[in-house]
């Protein structure tokens, strides 16, 4: 089930129902060329191409219409069969997987206009991964997402209600031009232009507002933050104002801390307790500072952590998935 609210994907706790055995996930992935302003790929509703402004156009390469591509969710021991339409104009296309074994992949790339395969993946073992296009500018042109994996039994789960995801990408307005065959730089552009939070870049202005993350007052959530950006060796140091999370280990969340480190390309979970009190002056929203630190650019950006303004009904921890993008 999709939903949209404020282009920020929002899990349960449980969002896959526990089964006895293993089950086999379908995941469509349609892939389509589209024009989108690069500062906010998947903003809702999408302008039309000739609305975008022409200094932030960019010719983007989307899985099922968004960017960063769709979560794929699955159980350890899960069969996940991703099912992909290419529908590109001119590229070819296979994909990497983390986490998973690839039991079954195509002989050679996928063809453009048309051209499906079926990949099958077993989730071997929990936690935060990506997908993505096995070529470099593809994926930095928005073939890429998220893969969470749940555990059969996980030691934390009894310390959080529900996750929220955090995709920190790069927005590159020309890959084409930026990215070698290789995946590295062609030396033309910065190692950083801009750094989106779940396909958002905001400055605060009417055009561009932060990127906002939703939690209601008194619950604990588990954030998955996963990096996803094309420059390799670089990391995202995080904080959020007024608030101390636990960065999760193999045998649970570890001691309250200020800040942690996301690595450019990889992932790291923590659990935040919304226990701070808003008030008339205080306001809602709490900053999310994001402070880029690269090999050749240093860059923050920011985003915001909104408390709900009164408290909302959770779903049980069996009910259908809610999924925001």
């Amino acid at each position: 089930r999709m939903a949209l609210r404020r282009g920020v994907r929002l899990l349960t706790a449980a969002t896959l129902p526990l089964a006895a055995s293993a089950a086999v996930i379908p995941v469509p992935l349609e892939l389509r060329n589209y024009v989108v302003d690069y500062l906010r790929p998947t903003a809702c509703p999408r302008q039309a191409p000739f609305d975008v402004p022409e200094e932030a156009r960019m010719a983007a390469l989307l899985a099922n219409d968004t960017f960063p591509g769709p979560l794929i969710e699955a159980r350890e021991g899960d069969s996940i069969e991703v099912t992909i339409v290419n529908k590109l104009l001119g590229h070819q296309v296979t994909f990497a997987w983390q986490g998973v074994e690839v039991q079954r992949a195509p002989p050679h790339a996928i063809p453009q206009q048309g051209g499906e395969f079926t990949y099958r993946l077993l989730a071997a073992k929990p936690g935060t991964f990506s997908w993505r296009a096995q070529v470099p500018v593809q994926a930095a042109a928005g073939l890429k997402g998220a893969l969470v994996i749940r555990g059969a039994s996980e030691a934390w789960a009894p310390e959080y209600r529900e996750e929220r995801i955090m995709v920190l990408a790069d927005a590159m307005l020309r890959p084409e031009v930026c990215i070698a065959p290789d995946g590295s730089s062609t030396g033309g552009c910065e190692e950083l232009d801009r750094l989106t939070l779940n396909g958002q870049y905001g400055d605060g202005s009417r055009r561009l507002p932060l990127p906002v993350i939703d939690v209601d007052r008194g619950h604990c959530y588990r954030f998955r933050c996963l990096g996803m950006l094309s420059a390799q060796g670089g990391r995202i140091e995080v904080s959020i104002d007024g608030h101390r999370v636990r960065v999760v280990s193999p045998s649970g969340p570890g001691e309250p801390v200020i800040s942690f480190d996301i690595p450019a390309d990889g992932a790291v979970d923590v659990v935040l307790c919304a226990d701070q009190h808003p008030g008339p002056f205080s306001g809602r929203d709490f900053a999310i500072n994001l402070n880029y630190i690269g090999r050749s650019v240093t860059k923050s950006s920011s985003a915001v952590l909104r408390y709900a303004a009164a408290p909302s009904a959770h779903p049980p921890l069996d009910a259908a998935p809610d999924l925001n993008v």
